[in-house]
């Protein structure tokens, strides 16, 4: 059986069990069993995770530190322990540090993160009172992440990209809050691959499978770069960036090879396609107020004054970038 068989084997006969490696897939014993912590644990002691708690996709209350998925000693040592040591040693030299992260180094670390909240929640129940309805996820819905899936397996060196890149990463340096607590925050997006983390000065924001199409809207953010933003100003930047996301119109379509015994490759087909239609649907500043709202905790009413309009805290009525003193808290609005 060939190498491109084996793993496109493996994903199909993935069991989903507690005693399988949420990687390779193997079957874990006393001798070869490990958990790999979703958010790594440098980063919820630098930011005191440990006994906080992350929303889940339910809407329950889950302990970070219990967050963990079952992985081998070889995936978890040999194959991943190096990209942690990479973002871990980057982070400690702060903005300019994760800024010199590649973007395959940045790609594996957050993609891990994402995939593993979900492979998680496998295994927690839906309703705690009601175990019969079930886990949050189930095999099916992890099934239809196929391919995000097979590109992790390049943290095993099973798998590479032929000439193109499958995600937009955007980096932004943010003001550290003087509660160490509110150094950090998360946001996931099942529908668009999407994460968004904040953690010290870094932002970090990806779609993990747009292709690098919404990084055509970057030149438009670049402005945001010339102050460090306040926490608010971080949210309404990933409110921009995954509606954006959430407007793409096409799914990446990808071919996969192999060349003898190497890797799979996958080669990405024309997201334009046969069709003239551009590929994001047009912006809608009230829809988006919506999401705005949501993600900043802001009311409805300030984010959206007026049908069309939208409230901005990243610039002011000249469009010049808005710094916001996090020690402050002065809040700037101006409709859009």
């Amino acid at each position: 059986m060939s190498e491109l068989t084996g793993i496109f084997k493996q994903i199909e006969e993935r069991n989903y069990s507690i005693d399988q490696c949420f990687l390779c897939g193997c079957q874990l014993n006393e001798e070869n069993s490990t958990v790999e912590h979703v958010i790594p644990k440098w980063l919820q002691y630098e930011f005191n995770l440990w006994d906080q708690k992350i929303t889940l996709l339910n809407g329950t209350l889950f302990p970070y530190k219990n967050l963990t998925i079952p992985c081998c000693f070889e995936c978890n040592n040999i194959h991943l322990k190096p990209f942690e040591d990479k973002v871990k040693k980057a982070f400690e030299n702060g903005f300019e540090g994760m800024c010199s992260l590649s973007e395959e180094t940045l790609f594996y670390w957050l993609g891990k993160i994402y995939f593993g909240m979900m492979y998680r929640e496998l295994f927690l129940n839906l309703d705690r009172a009601d175990p019969e309805k079930g886990t949050i996820t189930n095999p099916e819905y992890i099934d239809s992440f196929f391919s995000h899936f097979l590109f992790l397996q390049g943290i095993r060196g099973k798998h590479s990209f032929s000439n193109f890149f499958p995600a937009s990463i955007y980096l932004f340096k943010t003001q550290k809050p003087q509660k160490i607590e509110d150094q950090w925050d998360f946001i996931d997006n099942h529908q668009t691959l999407f994460i968004s983390i904040r953690m010290g000065d870094v932002g970090l924001m990806v779609h993990l499978q747009d292709c690098k199409a919404t990084k055509n809207m970057e030149h438009h953010l670049d402005i945001h770069k010339e102050v460090d933003l306040h926490p608010l100003q971080f949210r309404e930047l990933t409110a921009k960036i995954l509606y954006k996301g959430l407007l793409m119109n096409r799914t990446p379509k990808f071919i996969n090879t192999q060349t003898g015994d190497g890797p799979v490759e996958t080669h990405l087909l024309p997201i334009q396609g046969f069709s003239s239609k551009p590929i994001f649907d047009d912006w809608d500043n009230d829809e988006y107020s919506y999401l705005m709202s949501f993600l900043t905790g802001i009311p409805l009413e300030t984010c959206q004054p007026e049908k069309g309009k939208v409230y901005t805290w990243l610039v002011d009525e000249n469009d010049e970038p808005i710094f916001i003193d996090v020690d402050d808290d002065q809040q700037n609005f101006r409709k859009n």
